[in-house]
């Protein structure tokens, strides 16, 4: 299968899902709906973005600040999401190295 093929992206979304409730379950964490988006817009985006972006981006899901905030760091914490610093005191997040696609 070609890599720019419409299908190609869907295999590697779902390969990032997997990964991503695997790790949260070893962790003894589900991957909960909010989790779920937050991963979601943190993949698509192509670039690291602060928390404000990641909700602008999922605003018609409606995920509340205080909910993503706290999933980041959790992402963060199991090795799912990346925080970056830019040097402007704002942090940014990035899907982890070490994740299928990325």
């Amino acid at each position: 299968m070609a890599a720019d093929h419409p299908d190609a992206h869907e295999g590697a979304i779902d390969d990032l899902h997997v990964t991503v409730g695997r790790r949260l379950r070893v962790a003894g964490m589900r991957y909960s709906r909010s989790r779920y988006a937050v991963v979601e817009v943190m993949a698509g985006a192509g670039r690291p973005l602060t928390l404000p972006e990641i909700l602008a981006v999922d605003a018609g899901r409606r995920l509340a600040q205080s909910s993503a905030y706290r999933n980041l760091g959790e992402l963060v914490d199991v090795g799912v999401a990346r925080r970056v610093d830019a040097g402007d005191d704002r942090s940014r997040f990035v899907p982890h190295e070490s994740l299928p696609g990325h």
